[in-house]
């Protein structure tokens, strides 16, 4: 490295670098490369190990269903999450083996997005009945999740659909009438 002073003083380092003598290591993006298309073995490992982890997770939720079942249980809410999150561990291991498919993504974000807006309606209507005011139920927050589901259903299907298209043609495509899945 050489140094001068400058006329204003400050000193400034001049590093004798060239990109040669720089190591570049090509960066493996896991997320693309997978077990049978474009095969790198750390990201064969990542989704064989996400898949084995959502399978065992599947397998528990379905063991909680059947103990659901058996015991006839009333809530509603806890079987739609664990039905929801059945599914949603069998299209895990499917996007994680697989790991070709981007509007899996947002089939399983529509699944976690729906079993938040329930566990809302479960907790808010335990608040309410808490302060009685059973009312604010039908007239706050039943709008609300019907708001919130229609906004998660709009943009999961827009991506569902559209995958690798441009959002505003998807959008110019339904205003068209046009078929877009």
């Amino acid at each position: 490295m050489a140094s001068y002073k400058t006329q204003s003083g400050y000193i400034i380092w001049q590093a004798n670098v060239t990109m040669s003598s720089i190591n570049i290591t090509p960066a493996t993006d896991v997320l693309v490369n997978g077990c049978f298309n474009n095969f790198n073995t750390i990201a064969c490992l990542r989704g064989s190990l996400l898949g084995v982890l959502a399978l065992i997770t599947g397998i528990l939720c379905v063991l909680k269903l059947l103990k659901l079942h058996r015991a006839h249980h009333q809530n509603w809410h806890q079987f739609f999450i664990f039905y929801c999150a059945t599914v949603e561990c069998v299209i895990g291991v499917v996007h994680f083996v697989m790991n070709t498919y981007v509007q899996i993504d947002f089939g399983l974000q529509w699944l976690k997005l729906s079993q938040f807006l329930v566990m809302c309606h479960f907790y808010w209507l335990l608040a309410t009945r808490a302060l009685r005011r059973e009312a604010w139920t039908k007239r706050f927050l039943l709008p609300f999740l019907v708001i919130a589901s229609l906004y998660f259903t709009t943009v999961a299907s827009l991506g569902y659909c559209g995958g690798h298209r441009h959002i505003l043609g998807v959008l110019s495509a339904i205003l068209a009438d046009d078929v877009v899945c």
